[in-house]
């Protein structure tokens, strides 16, 4: 009984130590709070890279233990700001959702593990022709049994949604019937319920940011 009692005591032990061990590691370079309120320095050697909608941002972090990451300021469109981040086992950030193909400001901060902000840096980027935009030209609005067809040509296959709107005679407006997003690249959908007699239909295209194309409209029966 004692022999088991003391096998017993070394194992209790040994686990003690262990679980020590490991609190003591989690206090190291994974602690997200910190006493530290230093600022810390900002980002170098920044390079942008432009996509459809977006950029992708690199850079060099500080050489400081204390930079949990990256965030990144921007607005997107006349009223929306966004922030992205970035951990600090990364060397880029992601910024998106532009409504146009333009210049825009970017405000870099590096940010550390007691929230403290470096100083900011600007950069613009170039974002190509966002998503939406690109397949808005190609929509097509055609009869279909009972209803209506649109099609599209998503050719970069990003997600995109597909918003219907039909006149309503008892509002005497338009309004949305239906909606979808996908990735598809040759859109092909339909909504049928419709009797068939002459009415407005609209379309349009939007993103996940809230971003929308320009209105496609037509009479059809």
């Amino acid at each position: 009984m004692m022999k088991f009692k003391n096998q017993y005591l070394a194992l209790l032990i040994t686990l003690i130590v262990m679980v020590v061990a490991s609190c003591k590691k989690n206090n190291g370079f994974n602690e997200i709070v910190s006493k530290d309120m230093t600022k810390p320095d900002v980002i170098t050697n920044i390079k942008i890279e432009n996509f459809n909608g977006g950029a992708n941002i690199t850079y060099d972090l500080p050489n400081s233990p204390n930079v949990l990451y990256v965030l990144a300021k921007y607005k997107i469109n006349d009223r929306t700001v966004r922030e992205t981040k970035s951990s600090y086992y990364s060397d880029t950030v992601i910024v998106n959702g532009f409504a146009k193909e333009q210049e825009y400001e970017v405000e870099l901060h590096t940010v550390s593990r007691a929230n403290v902000k470096s100083d900011p840096v600007y950069v613009k980027v170039n974002p190509k022709t966002p998503v939406y935009k690109v397949v808005s030209p190609t929509l097509q609005l055609v009869p279909d049994f009972g209803g209506i067809n649109v099609k599209a040509k998503n050719t970069l296959k990003k997600e995109v949604g597909i918003i219907f709107l039909a006149f309503n005679s008892q509002t005497q407006q338009m309004e949305v019937v239906d909606q979808f997003f996908t990735k598809a690249e040759n859109i092909d959908y339909s909504i049928r319920g419709y009797a068939s007699t002459a009415k407005n239909f609209e379309v349009y295209v939007t993103d996940q940011w809230g971003n929308l194309s320009d209105t496609l409209r037509a009479n059809l029966t």
